[in-house]
């Protein structure tokens, strides 16, 4: 059974690359959809996170467990679609408490590394070593209006 690779463990494998060309190429090398979705939801000027910008209160999983597909999994089922507003309107219509609680809970769900990215992705700030000209290169389709 092949060993899947954490999206924080991609993004930390590109980031310490020292080209942008050798960046993309890793993000390319280990692209999913999942891949593709983090970096649009982190870079795309249009999409608006919904949660408070401070570091929420949650308690992390125990790294020893092996979660980098909840991440995937969380990301394939659209569940960040109930954090996000894309050009100024709701997704998802439900109230802000209940909005809050279900992004802890996701965040208590997934792998530590990939909960740290989530919550770069909801600030957008980029990860270390990961520029905008890397990600408009790895997902251009994406990235024509940014």
């Amino acid at each position: 059974m092949a060993v899947t690779k954490g999206i924080a463990e991609i993004v930390a494998k590109a980031g310490n690359r020292r080209t942008k060309a050798e960046k993309v190429k890793v993000l390319r090398d280990f692209s999913s959809p999942a891949l593709k979705d983090f970096f649009t939801y982190l870079a795309s000027p249009n999409i608006q996170f919904l949660i408070p910008a401070s570091r929420p209160p949650f308690e992390k999983k125990d790294k020893s467990l092996d979660l980098q597909n909840e991440f995937i999994r969380d990301i394939t089922r659209k569940k960040l679609n109930y954090f996000i507003s894309i050009d100024n309107v709701p997704v998802h219509n439900i109230k802000q408490a209940k909005r809050e609680q279900m992004f802890l809970q996701m965040l208590e769900a997934i792998d530590p590394d990939d909960a740290e990215l989530v919550l770069l992705m909801i600030n957008k700030e980029l990860p270390k070593g990961i520029s905008m000209p890397v990600i408009k290169e790895y997902i251009p389709n994406r990235a024509q209006d940014w």
